[in-house]
């Protein structure tokens, strides 16, 4: 599965041959429902919500609500949307996906993160390895690992409103030269924080080491000039040129 020799919780009386353990993560069985649902659908989606089970010494199991997010045919990056989306309409507006900390056999190393939700870590994404891609036929399949439990002590019981911009967003795309295995995700965040008129930013095209991406500039209090955008602009390339080497394409 990936997992390697993970700890388990026995049972002492099991309803099944099939069924004499306690599960203690969610990626197998999300491995097993992808294999079977794959042909149903070009595009898969699917999720599972549920408990888990850690054995503890001398005490009883921790049981940790867990989310599983697991897709085919989808792209990571539309993976990491969906992540994103939920934690929008949960009210959580620091998410962040990060370069993955540790050596994994759970996921490609270079296409993985680890998830964080207002500076705490809640779980991990990634592309399923071959390994387990060919053993299950997920050639191209994506999971999202997250600590349920560790996530919605996060969300916020009520949503406040925030009225659209009455000014008009000045859109731009950047097609940037990176290094080999520089993060798209801490680019994007780099890129974000650089000022408050940048309001969005996503990724257009992405080919060998250029990276497109398309940033919305926006003011709530004025319609932006070209001379705001481009003060914007230059301290985004000199930020992406001192942290990642980045360069712009021209």
């Amino acid at each position: 599965s990936g997992l390697g020799m993970v700890p388990t919780v026995k049972l002492s009386n099991p309803l099944s041959s099939d069924w004499t353990t306690m599960r203690p993560s969610l990626l197998p069985g999300m491995y097993q429902t992808l294999s079977e649902n794959k042909n149903r659908s070009d595009k898969l989606k699917l999720f599972e919500l549920t408990k888990i089970y850690i054995p503890r010494k001398n005490d009883l199991p921790l049981e940790e609500d867990r989310l599983c997010i697991g897709v085919v045919n989808i792209s990571f990056r539309k993976l990491k949307g969906i992540i994103e989306a939920l934690a929008k309409s949960t009210g959580i507006n620091n998410l962040e996906i990060r370069k993955a900390e540790n050596d994994t056999t759970t996921f490609v190393k270079s296409i993985s993160g680890s998830i964080y939700a207002n500076g705490i870590f809640v779980g991990s994404i990634g592309k399923i390895p071959l390994n387990i891609g060919t053993n299950f036929g997920l050639e191209n399949s994506s999971i999202a690992d997250i600590n349920f439990s560790k996530l919605s002590k996060l969300f916020l019981p009520t949503k406040n409103y925030v009225a659209t911009p009455s000014y008009p967003p000045f859109i731009e795309d950047l097609a940037l030269i990176t290094k080999p295995k520089t993060s798209l995700g801490e680019l994007i965040i780099l890129i974000k924080k650089c000022s408050d008129l940048v309001y969005d930013v996503e990724l257009l095209d992405e080919y060998e080491n250029t990276k497109t991406l398309r940033i919305y500039y926006q003011s709530r209090e004025k319609e932006l000039t070209a001379e705001e955008v481009r003060s914007v602009r230059l301290k985004i390339l000199k930020l992406a040129d001192e942290k990642f080497e980045a360069k712009l394409k021209t």
